[in-house]
């Protein structure tokens, strides 16, 4: 990498970086409250901890094998599931293969005898997680993204609740014709 294209890169995560803190600055709290302590959460204090507020990497990239590309993607998901978490008041899990989708989750997912996600799948990108709400359906959490969204709190997300499996599916590409 020549020192020209670590410049562009470093110069476009900067400016997403100060889209995702007007952005935050909107809606969120500055501090974790009593009831979010007692829960047993925590707030990060920096990028290299956690890609948002209440969100480890860990959570949304468990084998730690994320492109750069992909951690700015991260970083924005992470944004959007923030203003999720604390606009229902209770925490957002993603759920065990719902969050990116690299070379050691496609691994993982063949052990255990699933199929992989397409090529074109926004897990890939790094655009995307499924997560449970304690306490809400899948629907409920649908709802709230697209509140969000109208009210410009967050960038245009796509919701998609599968009842079924207790899941709501969050991707930051924008809001898809088949999700309304």
């Amino acid at each position: 990498m020549t020192a020209t294209t670590a410049g562009v890169i470093i110069g476009g995560i900067l400016g997403l970086v100060r889209l995702l803190l007007d952005y935050a600055s909107k809606s969120k709290p500055t501090a974790a409250t009593t009831a979010d302590k007692a829960k047993g959460e925590t707030m990060a204090t920096n990028l290299q901890d956690r890609p948002g507020k209440w969100f480890p990497w860990s959570e949304l990239d468990p084998f730690g094998d994320r492109t750069p590309e992909q951690a700015t993607e991260l970083v924005e998901l992470a944004a959007v599931l923030d203003a999720v978490r604390d606009r229902l008041g209770a925490p957002l899990k993603v759920t065990p293969h719902g969050g990116l989708n690299g070379p050691g989750m496609d691994a993982a997912r063949v052990k255990q005898g699933r199929k992989l996600r397409s090529v074109g799948s926004r897990h890939r990108k790094g655009m995307a997680a499924d997560v449970r709400a304690p306490g809400f359906t899948p629907d409920e959490v649908v709802v709230t993204v697209r509140q969000l969204v109208a009210e410009g709190q967050i960038p245009p997300t796509t919701a998609v609740a599968y009842p079924a499996d207790g899941f709501t599916h969050i991707d930051t590409d924008g809001v898809r014709s088949w999700a309304t």
